[in-house]
């Protein structure tokens, strides 16, 4: 086989590799070691999914579609905004089962917090992101939080008050 040069490989050049590019790899394979990662500790992505699709149907009433659309935007934050240093996911799994309630509403305005940050950026067009995506993102993830926070966590309080026993999740 021939060595690669420019002449013999106008359509690709090797030899120039795009920061981008590279960038692009080493965050694939971040993103790929986090989901390995998870999948090994059993983390949930996002925790409770069920619980929150069958609570949105009831609660805030939306639409089967709209609950698709909400999750897949949560998902899509925590891939594009959180860290694996501090996994959102891990630590809302974390205080939940520890019965650590009182924590779970600063976590969420901690992370929500940083897609805010994220979507100022993005109406100064500091960013390659639509700021009307991570509004979306944003919403989503609110939604997510009021299933925790008006819901799944008083009736978790409710039932260990009751029988006095440790989180069943």
């Amino acid at each position: 086989m021939e060595a690669c040069d420019n002449t013999t490989y106008t359509n690709f050049n090797f030899t120039l590799m795009s920061k981008g590019f590279a960038d692009m790899l080493v965050a694939s394979a971040r993103e790929l070691d986090r989901e390995i990662e998870r999948d090994i500790k059993g983390i949930e992505v996002p925790y409770l999914e069920q619980g929150y699709r069958n609570w949105a149907v009831k609660y805030p009433h939306l639409e089967s579609a709209t609950i698709d659309k909400y999750v897949r935007h949560v998902k899509r934050a925590d891939k594009e905004f959180f860290t694996s240093d501090e996994d959102f996911f891990e630590l809302l799994q974390e205080k939940i089962k520890s019965g650590k309630f009182d924590e779970v509403n600063n976590l969420f305005d901690k992370y929500i917090a940083i897609i805010t940050k994220w979507y100022d950026l993005s109406l100064k067009e500091e960013l390659d992101l639509k700021s009307t995506t991570i509004r979306d993102w944003r919403s989503a993830f609110k939604s997510y939080r009021d299933f925790f926070i008006e819901y799944l966590i008083p009736v978790m309080k409710e039932k260990l008050g009751r029988s006095g026993s440790s989180c069943a999740f």
